[in-house]
């Protein structure tokens, strides 16, 4: 008995550090080398606390199969995190359960067929353990594991609480410690403050800022994309009254990071945003109001108790005078249709307060992952596409028609789109601010097998994003060339505002760069939790 609960113990151990890339003996190495013995120490007892626990829970015949069913999950889990992302599950990940249901149930469906072999692997490790401990016993044993499990589990979670960082611990117990973090380590929620500049008359009677979803900058044919993807626009970019800024790099490379900075301002060095400035300080639409206008938020992707992009619960209430929330209003229609009946209900909204100022901040559908279902199939201008079927495998035998796919979504989200745009506020005294929320990871990086928001350091190609203004009445706008290929999505919220009629120093003082100020070619985009909660990297934009 004794040499098969020795046995058991050495599979349990091996077991849980494969599951956790063996970081365990790295982060020993690292404190043995800081010359934190103490802290050593008590780490790894701490982890052998825990296998011995798993061992208690195993042999009472009271426990032993829920064991078992939490060790296949959280193995399976953590494996796929790691065949998807690089690195295993952590606060990204746990916040997209809690908090982001859709983004997580697509991506289960979309990259599901990359998650059987760790499922797989988690499996067979389980019916091992079943199989060596079918005729093992102990006796009153499940209450002491239940006592180790919770010391372990509390331990894992306090040290995750003061560190921030996933330290490693057997994942049966590290997985739900980070969902418990993310779940009560709440972010600021109260009133916002005042805005305490004014503005003057604004430039334009109508701003509406669009952000799209998942559009790489490089792969529009204005920006010298070979592929024919925006014939629509490229015609357009000839005109006056087309301002392309070329390539920008997003401020982060999950939607509702970008979405953040682009809503509330917060600068690069002030994130991470520990002290919850972002939650706290101004929403962009409280400064639209208080420079006249009559706001509006159209959401493509969310619904109205539930809008993501880190808004307070309060802020639609609170500074929005008019929400159209497509998921609400148009449960049956296809997902790319949603752009063109949000483009047509805008156009409703406007004609009805053409009279008066408005700012609205659109959030497209766009050419979120799987593609296919983001362009009707008589659209499919690049051949061959990719099945539904094959969406989810990560080769690069399939990148042609991986690439097709995308190629025939940019066509119809942004060329179709700004098509009918045209023809609905052509000549009319309306600004269009356009740019995406990431970009996309197009295979470049096959070690990476996600397209976007992963919590570790980052490629630019995730950040890789457009952005322009459009005059609809050719109305100048004061444009600095040398900025082309420049800017970031730091530089634009101080940019709407001096649309709105804010003064350019006020600006300056609170929000640093615009797109007016002579910008810095350096630029970096962040990955990671932005808030501080969880680990987030600065990473250098670079265009190839």
């Amino acid at each position: 008995m004794t040499k098969k609960l020795i046995g058991l113990f050495f599979i349990l151990f091996f077991g849980f550090s494969y599951a956790d890339n063996f970081i365990l003996f790295r982060e020993i190495n690292l404190l043995i080398h800081q010359k934190e013995y103490l802290k050593a120490f008590i780490f790894f007892s701490n982890y052998l606390l825990a296998v011995v626990a798993v061992i208690f829970l195993l042999l009472s015949k009271y426990t032993r199969f829920i064991t078992l069913f939490v060790i296949f999950i959280t193995i399976g889990i953590e494996l796929g995190c790691r065949t998807l992302s690089g690195s295993g599950f952590g606060y990204l990940d746990a916040s997209l359960i809690l908090h982001q249901y859709s983004a997580a149930g697509e991506g289960v469906k979309t990259y599901g067929i990359q998650l059987v072999l760790p499922f797989l692997e988690s499996f067979m490790f389980v019916v091992l353990i079943y199989f060596y401990t079918k005729k093992m016993h102990l006796k009153h044993y499940a209450f002491a594991g239940l006592v180790l499990s919770f010391i372990t589990f509390t331990v894992s979670y306090l040290v995750l609480k003061s560190t921030k960082e996933n330290v490693s611990y057997p994942v049966m117990f590290k997985e739900p410690s980070i969902l418990l973090y993310a779940a009560t380590n709440g972010l600021y929620v109260g009133k916002r403050k005042d805005v305490n500049i004014s503005a003057k008359k604004p430039v334009f009677k109508h701003i509406i800022y669009i952000v799209d979803e998942s559009i790489r900058g490089d792969k529009l044919g204005i920006n010298g994309f070979d592929k024919n993807t925006t014939p629509f626009l490229d015609e357009v970019f000839k005109r006056k009254n087309f301002y392309n800024y070329g390539i920008a790099s997003s401020g982060g490379i999950c939607s509702c990071y970008s979405n953040s900075i682009l809503l509330t301002g917060i600068q690069l060095n002030q994130l991470p945003d520990i002290k919850n400035l972002s939650r706290k300080n101004p929403i962009i639409f409280q400064y639209a109001k208080k420079a006249g206008f009559e706001t509006s938020f159209f959401d493509m992707q969310n619904t109205r108790e539930n809008p993501d992009n880190f808004l307070q619960p309060t802020d639609i209430k609170n500074y929005v005078d008019y929400g159209f929330f497509i998921v609400e209003d148009y449960k049956k229609v296809k997902r790319y249709q949603r752009d063109l009946i949000g483009l047509k209900k805008l156009k409703d909204y406007i004609d009805k307060n053409k009279n008066r100022f408005t700012f609205t901040y659109f959030v497209k559908q766009g050419c979120h992952f799987s593609y296919s279902d983001k362009y009707p199939k008589n659209r499919e201008i690049f051949k061959p596409v990719l099945s539904d079927e094959l969406f989810s495998q990560w080769d690069l035998n399939i990148r042609p028609q991986f690439l097709n796919s995308y190629y025939n979504c940019v066509n119809w989200s942004v060329d179709e789109f700004f098509k009918n745009l045209y023809k609905d506020f052509n000549n009319t005294d309306t600004l269009i601010i356009y740019t995406s929320d990431h970009a996309q990871n197009l295979m470049e990086y096959m070690n990476i097998k996600q397209t976007h928001c992963i919590e570790a350091p980052a490629p630019s190609v995730m950040a890789n994003v457009p952005l322009f203004m459009i005059s609809m009445n050719n109305k100048p706008i004061p444009f600095k060339k040398e900025n082309v290929n420049k800017a970031s999505h730091f530089n634009l919220f101080g940019s709407v505002l001096y649309f709105m009629g804010y003064d350019l120093k006020d600006i300056n003082s609170l929000y640093g760069d615009t797109l007016f100020n002579d910008l810095s070619k350096e630029r970096y985009f962040t990955s990671g939790d932005i808030f501080g909660r969880g680990p987030m990297y600065k990473n250098k934009f670079e265009i190839k």
